[in-house]
């Protein structure tokens, strides 16, 4: 039986196009929700600003990105608490995902492409892409890229 986390993965997986506004508020909603319950942990999300202003396929990388990054605190971190915020201006989308798990200094020595994989997808677009200490001691991830000009 396959469990809602894979057929979240598997859903944004498929998203080759492009992903309307709906689809991506479902597909936040569905990974940060099912995931982190599988874990037992609790989760808080936010929004800041409008998903209308994202392209499709900046909507797909996002989902794909915040699929990764809360993939990665579910599986490594022994976090009880996760927060997820996605913040959206006229120049940028950030998405900042923050546990009080264990912290990024033990997960960085677990050797994987996840966390390159999220390096190279902000590069790629022009963004950036950090990792480092939460303030309760946890891990914080932060992930932005700026937005095309849409005039």
């Amino acid at each position: 039986m396959r469990r809602d986390a894979d057929c979240c993965r598997d859903g944004v997986a498929g998203q080759e196009g492009g992903a309307n506004v709906d689809e991506c508020r479902e597909t936040r909603r569905a990974v940060t929700g099912r995931k982190v319950q599988q874990a037992h942990s609790g989760c808080g999300g936010e929004l800041e600003g409008e998903l209308e202003r994202l392209a499709d396929d900046e909507r797909v990388e996002i989902m794909r990105v915040l699929n990764e990054a809360v993939s990665n605190v579910v599986r490594h971190s022994d976090a009880t608490q996760v927060g997820v915020v996605l913040r959206i201006s006229r120049e940028s989308a950030q998405l900042d995902v923050d546990d009080d798990g264990i912290g990024s200094e033990t997960n960085a020595r677990v050797p994987g492409m996840g966390l390159r994989n999220l390096r190279i997808r902000a590069v790629e677009r022009g963004g950036t892409f950090a990792i480092g200490t939460s303030p309760d001691g946890g891990t914080h991830l932060c992930w932005s890229i700026p937005l095309r000009n849409r005039a």
